[in-house]
């Protein structure tokens, strides 16, 4: 089991472990005869990460063991969030802790689901399996010595059997020793015979007993399956076990004696009645050749880089995986895209991905005299342990990406609205005086929820207008957790809340009540203002189906005080509400800011208007002084090289002791949302195909202070996530979408 590299783990209680236990016995009360299928398994592999919160992982041999034969890993790929955020509880990110990280490369835990996932391939038998008992006892038998290991035994009708192994307790995070009976053609069988096993605290394992492959049989192993595969003639199988764990494992059908290669640490020796014993403990790569069968050893570590490779054949795709389909082993690559022969055979053709120099070991047909890795030729010789070996270099360099503190900057105002004289006439009038939500307004006479007409993303803005001597302004607002807000009286800032996440000491707050005192020298003889900026975090996602999604973003109540009250309401947001202009980046992409309204985001858009400065000190580094909204763009090119995967991410330093927010876009499109105070998100991804990496791009990044002493940007930067050589082929450009010109001109 593999623990999240987030801050903490979500733990299940004894009870809920056992409930987990029993999972099948609760299936089994509800249905009968039919296909065990996991839509979501949240509960198996990954969960979103909120604001702050843990990260539960949980193994899915659990799953496994109950029958299930379909699971859906959510998520295998989280990806980006792109455009607003999709409810309020996450951010930008989607990497969800997910095998595939946000920027593509591979986690740990990418390697631990490919373990289990060959094996699943490798082992019909398994799909077809029925549990015989569980727990301690079954069929009139312990199964472990060990009162610690819980044990779901199954059974396939070919004989062959598996037994799921973890310890009881998730309290217990130490090894413990046990042997396990297992079920043989000869009976029950005590295994390993010689010494006692470990299974280690929070670990989980399948081990096997009458477990066929090719035209061997694997009488019992307290080693695991990765793989088998017939490759020529050869039965091949592989085993693993964790560093340091002693193994056992027995095959039968293998006469004379058998030869061991590679680690000294594993033995080998002819049993009875044509068996081959193998025991010792797993270190780097051993083979034992058994005539017609050939058994490789590995520790964990080393089997997490290996790859069971599919063959094109006949009435197949490379996508084919099952024992009988051709294949080849490979080990060592980071990645292994795919395996093709050529030349009568003779040539096996490698594409894949490094991140480092390499050794790579492969297990070919007997036809296979040379190799190539990417298309070029890859020098090999015969290993010690029989594979073709070979050594793949690792000479890429980092590509040079610009600095954005020394590219030249355009900035602009972002809340003209605050400015005397400015004009909103042209804005949609908020008069509704009722909603059919269940979530009514709290006071004032309009209703002032932006969903109600039709602004359902991204910031949103409304501006009351009122005449007489008033006092002051109280404002409920509502924005989901860690939403935020600021208000203005004409042009004079009044101040700001902002929302807390659903973790924090006060259980989240999604709605801030205000009282905001007007000073009498704001106020204007005639028309005056109240402008309310506010940045929600999403609709709500509606766990529960009890309708909370129709809870309000926006004003949630409203009441002047003093002799006076709001004649009049205006509300603006998204450049066309529902009707939206960019049919290509969808609902999702923009907000209501001045500047994404004015398309400042999109590519082709020119700063050379009078509203857009150009001065050195117009710089996100250099910031604000007040509480506000300004826009920052730039233009940067790239030049990355063909052969080499570098995900490109902009990197934003904290200040959690600044309240400020921005919103990035890429080449017209919003790939982040960003709040210091917050967090938690640093970087943000910028994928290949939005980011042009051969020519220009056009970024355009926000800066809103809801601060009244402004805010500044510690430091933003482009930066690169990994460095990889690789098979992956170049885009050229970015993605086909309207600019400026199609969409505002």
């Amino acid at each position: 089991m593999e623990q999240s590299g987030y801050d903490k783990c979500f733990v299940l209680t004894n009870e809920q472990f056992a409930s987990v236990s029993n999972h099948l016995n609760l299936i089994l009360q509800k249905m009968s005869n039919d296909v065990i299928t996991i839509v979501d398994a949240i509960q198996g592999l990954d969960i979103f990460e909120p604001w702050y919160t843990s990260y539960l992982y949980s193994l899915l041999q659990n799953n496994y063991a109950a029958q299930t034969t379909y699971q859906n890993l959510y998520m295998t790929y989280g990806g980006t969030n792109w455009g607003n955020l999709a409810e309020p509880t996450v951010y930008t990110s989607y990497d969800y802790g997910a095998p595939i990280r946000e920027d593509r490369t591979l986690s740990s835990k990418y390697s631990e689901i490919k373990l289990q996932a060959t094996f699943l391939h490798s082992s019909p038998d398994f799909l077809v399996a029925s549990r015989v008992g569980n727990g301690t006892v079954g069929s009139g038998t312990a199964y472990s010595s060990n009162p610690r290991i819980y044990t779901t035994a199954l059974s396939a009708p070919s004989g062959a059997h598996f037994y799921v192994i973890r310890q009881s307790s998730v309290q217990f995070v130490d090894a413990t020793k046990f042997t396990l009976n297992v079920n043989t053609t000869e009976g029950v069988v005590t295994i390993p015979q010689f010494f006692n096993a470990t299974l280690d605290g929070r670990e989980s394992q399948i081990l096997v007993s009458e477990y066929r492959y090719g035209s061997h049989v694997l009488k019992w192993s307290v080693a695991e399956v990765f793989a088998w595969a017939t490759i020529g003639d050869i039965d091949y199988l592989v085993l693993y076990a964790n560093v340091g764990h002693a193994i056992e494992a027995v095959v039968a059908g293998v006469t004379g004696a058998p030869k061991v290669s590679g680690s000294s640490t594993i033995q080998a020796s002819a049993g009875p009645n044509n068996t081959l014993i193998i025991t010792g403990t797993p270190s780097g790569i051993s083979t034992i050749n058994g005539g017609k069968t050939i058994i490789i050893i590995v520790d964990k570590p080393t089997a997490l880089s290996f790859w069971n490779v599919q063959l094109p054949s006949m009435n197949t795709t490379v996508y084919d995986k099952a024992p009988d389909v051709p294949s080849v082993f490979v080990f060592g690559p980071y990645l292994v895209r795919n395996a093709t022969l050529s030349d009568s055979d003779s040539v096996l053709a490698l594409h894949g991905d490094i991140n480092a120099t390499t050794t790579i070991d492969v297990v070919t047909p007997p036809s296979v005299k040379r190799l190539t890795w990417n298309g070029a030729p890859l020098n090999v010789q015969k290993s010690n342990i029989g594979t073709l070996r070979g050594t793949l270099p690792f000479s890429v360099q980092a590509p040079s990406l610009p600095s954005l503190k020394t590219a030249k900057w355009a900035c602009s105002d972002s809340l003209p609205e605050i400015q005397a004289g400015f004009d909103d006439s042209e804005w949609i009038t908020a008069n509704k005086t009722s909603t059919a939500r269940p979530y009514q307004p709290f006071a004032g006479k309009y209703v002032l929820y932006a969903d109600e007409y039709g602004f359902h993303q991204g910031n949103t803005i409304a501006r009351g207008h009122f005449t007489g001597n008033a006092t002051g302004v109280q404002l409920s607002v509502q924005g989901g957790f860690n939403f935020g807000y600021s208000a203005w009286l004409n042009s004079k800032f009044l101040g700001s809340s902002q929302g807390t996440n659903q973790y924090s000491a006060d259980g989240g707050q999604d709605l801030a009540n205000d009282t905001w005192t007007f000073d009498p020298a704001d106020l204007n003889a005639g028309d005056n203002v109240v402008t309310v900026v506010v940045d929600p975090t999403g609709l709500e996602e509606d766990y529960n189906g009890d309708d909370t999604f129709k809870t309000p973003r926006g004003v949630r109540g409203y009441e002047i005080l003093g002799d006076s009250d709001f004649t009049e309401w205006k509300i603006q947001g998204n450049l066309g509400g529902e009707n939206f202009p960019d049919k290509v980046r969808g609902p999702l992409n923009e907000g209501g800011l001045f500047v994404e309204r004015e398309g400042a985001h999109l590519p082709g858009f020119s700063t050379t208007t009078s509203s857009w400065n150009q001065s050195s000190s117009c710089t996100p580094y250099i910031g604000i002084s007040s509480a506000g909204i300004q826009a920052y763009r730039t233009t940067f090119s790239l030049n990355l090289p063909d052969g080499i995967d570098s995900p490109v991410a902009l990197q934003i330093e904290r200040t959690p002791t600044s309240s400020y927010r921005s919103v990035i876009y890429i080449n017209g499109w919003q790939f982040g949302r960003f709040n210091s105070r917050d967090g938690p998100q640093e970087i943000f991804p910028l994928p290949e195909g939005i980011l042009n990496h051969k020519g220009e791009n056009e970024l355009l990044f926000t800066l809103w202070s809801l601060d009244a002493q402004g805010a500044k940007v510690a430091d933003l930067e482009l930066v690169t996530t990994a460095l990889i050589s690789s098979s992956k082929e170049s885009i050229q450009g970015i993605v086909t979408s309207p600019g400026f010109s199609e969409l505002r001109g």
